[in-house]
């Protein structure tokens, strides 16, 4: 009967031994697809990000095409009620007019535009002002003598710089 006992000892450390091995190549198994998922979410997570950056940077980019193309109305609507005559200053078409331009600055700062700061007596800056008249002077340092039109920011981004005339001094 030893034999037997011998035997079914045996087939029992077999079979353990069988589990033992199932069970970590099982566990191996859980590991790789552990990793694989974590690594599936990660790169799902950077898909994501760069989508939603790729929308913004759409969404940007076609705000400030809108705006470019609208920059001429706020120019016309600007000449427009810089040269109201006296006579008409109480007129509800010239009324009208100034009502148009309000509103059209009004959503133009709601997208993000910005008109730029620029003074007469500023130092002129060719990276944020276009000179398209020069009056010479003795001196070196150029100056602002007139704006001839606004120059616009989008956000940070300098969208059109300002018409200036420039004097040395």
């Amino acid at each position: 009967m030893k034999k037997s006992t011998d035997n079914s000892e045996q087939d029992l450390s077999a079979l353990v031994n069988d589990l033992q091995k199932t069970i970590s190549d099982q566990e191996e198994k859980l590991a790789e697809i552990t990793n694989l998922a974590q690594r599936t979410r990660a790169d799902f997570e950077n898909y994501r990000k760069h989508t939603e950056a790729d929308l913004e940077r759409a969404r940007m980019l076609a705000t400030e095409k809108t705006i470019k193309q609208l920059l001429p109305i706020l120019d016309v609507l600007d000449t427009a009620l810089a040269n109201v005559p006296q006579e008409l200053a109480d007129n509800a078409w010239a009324n009208g007019i100034a009502s148009t331009h309000k509103n059209v600055e009004k959503l133009m700062a709601e997208l993000g535009l910005s008109k730029q700061k620029v003074e007469i007596g500023d130092a002129f800056d060719h990276n944020q002002h276009e000179a398209v008249v020069f009056d010479d002077g003795e001196g070196d340092q150029e100056s602002i003598a007139e704006v001839l039109r606004p120059g616009y920011n989008y956000g940070d981004k300098l969208l059109r710089p300002a018409m200036v005339k420039v004097k040395r001094s």
